[in-house]
């Protein structure tokens, strides 16, 4: 260019002759052409490259999970303003975010503009002149309306420590957040909240295929104190138990008792005594002392005891039906150092709002394999809502209930804790859900397992949720986000962290094969080899340091989970 110039100003110089002037004349409109080429040509690549920043500034928004506009707008022009540097020929460039909904899909629009030098033009305008101003648009759509997440969340005791339980609550609120859209809604994105420790609760939840058992119940005597109550219930228990007629027997009773000491230990002896028609007794009367000739069946139990403080301990000298007495059978005191107990025995069911809730006879002893057993055996009446394992192998199955199959049921239980939130099945009301995550309150052991397989449950088509679409359904993608920061360490059989992560690994690869997309975080402790191995791919997996990374982890499974395009 610079040779034509020079060219240009020889002929403006040179006097001699017509071959100079015509020459000169006919350099022009081809110095114009080149100059005119060259600085289209430059104009032209200095708009690809600020569209490719606008582009790269749009998405750069989109991905930010936080629903901040000014975090969106921060990235967005982070990303805008790096590829203006690397272009070279950019001056003045500026962009702006801004949002907007069409059709359930949030669109990210950078509106951008610059300046590009050119040399003809700025040699005919002089030295100020030679700036083309040229703008460039992109728009990114974001679109999770055709998603079912859950969130899968260590409850456990351990969340207490280092603000854990306090950074899980914000980072999962922050991201729930970033779910909704420009219009206010999520758009057809579902999600569900699984707590979990020992156990899930899933209180308030219909659900038909609950295996109950025998409620424990709980007895206390008015005018008896300590273990001479349960002396007296145990024996009248015992009494009628067997009879053919146990309404009858238990109406019919009467309880005479007396207590004495011996050798520095307390005794109380138990004599509980009743009848019931054998057969129509025609009207007639039992007798005072004895039974008649009239077709009753008197019976009798008596039965020694050595008190303690909360409990009588065992029976000794135990006679049933009488045969000790003269009389067949008594329906009366067999001696004067007997009084009829005349108070009342009051009967409730055990308290199963959580072990530590204030009852003394629920107490978890979560240091023995056997501890399980007691959360069992809990009947309609005094159900709170808590769940364990289902018998294997549906401790690691999606597989509802049947209605013939026992072992598919789920086994009501005592809760293991007084703390652990219920689940919250799949939803759009995002609101909602952000405002249940904050009720957690840390407390209890961990098994992973049954958090996985609960996931699996909220995400079925099946009871008792039944809000998931069916698996495999086209075009409707299920994830499962994974949130410990505990090793396994207790679950309805065993104590044994290798035995209970096997049942966790088999639960995730149940989930994989039903089309689920797993992504696991530790938060600073649980097994990281079990946890990578759960995650659908390696870089699904987020091993954290801290519990302040959670919302940086959070933020980067939404961005993999968020179908993010340019829509122009």
């Amino acid at each position: 260019m610079m040779a034509l110039v020079n060219l240009w100003q020889r002929f403006g110089a040179n006097n001699r002759g017509n071959v100079a002037i015509i020459a000169a004349l006919s350099a022009l409109p081809i110095l114009a052409a080149v100059g005119a080429g060259t600085d289209a040509v430059g104009i032209i690549r200095a708009k690809s490259k600020l569209q490719d920043a606008a582009d790269t500034a749009a998405i750069a928004g989109a991905l930010v999970a936080s629903s901040v506009e000014s975090a969106q707008e921060d990235a967005a022009d982070a990303a805008f303003q790096s590829n203006v540097a690397a272009a070279g020929n950019l001056t003045n460039a500026e962009g702006e975010l801004s949002t907007s909904t069409q059709n359930n899909t949030t669109v990210k629009t950078y509106l951008a503009e610059a300046d590009v030098s050119t040399l003809f033009m700025g040699m005919l305008k002089g030295s100020d002149g030679g700036l083309v101003h040229i703008t460039a648009s992109a728009n990114a759509g974001v679109t999770i309306s055709d998603s079912e997440i859950v969130f899968v969340l260590d409850n456990t005791g351990s969340m207490s420590k280092d603000s854990r339980m306090t950074n899980l609550k914000s980072s999962v609120d922050t991201t729930l957040a970033s779910l909704v859209g420009g219009d206010g809604t999520s758009g057809g994105t579902k999600v569900a909240i699984v707590p979990f420790d020992t156990q899930v609760n899933i209180k308030g939840v219909p659900a038909s295929s609950i295996e109950y058992g025998q409620a424990e119940m709980i007895t206390s005597c008015s005018n008896l104190s300590d273990g001479r109550c349960s002396a007296l219930v145990t024996t009248q228990t015992a009494l009628c138990a067997s009879t053919s007629d146990v309404s009858a027997c238990t109406t019919n009773m009467k309880t005479y008792t007396y207590t004495y000491s011996s050798n520095g230990k307390t005794y109380i002896k138990v004599f509980a005594t009743s009848y019931y028609y054998k057969s129509n007794n025609g009207g007639c009367s039992v007798g005072y002392n004895y039974y008649n000739s009239c077709n009753y069946m008197v019976v009798s139990r008596e039965a020694t005891y050595q008190v303690t403080s909360s409990a009588a301990g065992s029976a000794s000298n135990v006679d049933t039906n009488s045969t000790k007495y003269p009389q067949s059978a008594y329906y009366n005191k067999p001696n004067n150092n007997y009084s009829l107990y005349s108070g009342t025995v009051t009967s409730t069911a055990a308290n199963t709002g959580g072990y530590g809730s204030g009852s003394t006879t629920d107490i978890k002893n979560n240091d023995t394999v056997s501890a399980n057993a007691d959360l069992l055996g809990v009947g309609t009446v005094n159900w709170n809502g808590c769940v364990i394992d289902r018998t294997q192998p549906y401790d690691i199955s999606a597989d509802s209930p049947d209605g013939t199959t026992a072992a598919k049921n789920y086994p009501a239980s005592k809760c293991a804790t007084n703390a652990l939130l219920p689940v919250m099945g799949l939803t759009t009301n995002i609101t909602e859900a952000r405002a249940h995550v904050q009720k957690m309150s840390p407390a209890g052991n961990t098994n992973v397992t049954i958090g996985v397989q609960w996931g699996m449950e909220v995400l079925s088509p099946g009871l008792p949720f039944n809000t998931g679409v069916a698996f495999g359904t086209e075009n409707i993608n299920k994830y499962m986000i994974v949130v410990t920061d505990g090793q396994n360490t207790q679950n309805r059989w065993t104590t044994k962290s290798a035995d209970i992560d096997a049942r966790t690994l088999e639960a995730c690869k149940a989930a994989k094969a039903k089309g689920i997309t797993i992504f696991t975080v530790r938060v600073m402790e649980g097994n990281s080899s079990l946890l990578e191995q759960c995650a659908t791919r390696p870089d699904y997996y987020y091993n954290l340091s801290n519990a302040s990374e959670l919302s940086g982890a959070l933020g980067s499974i939404v961005k993999s989970i968020k179908k993010i395009r340019l829509t122009k």
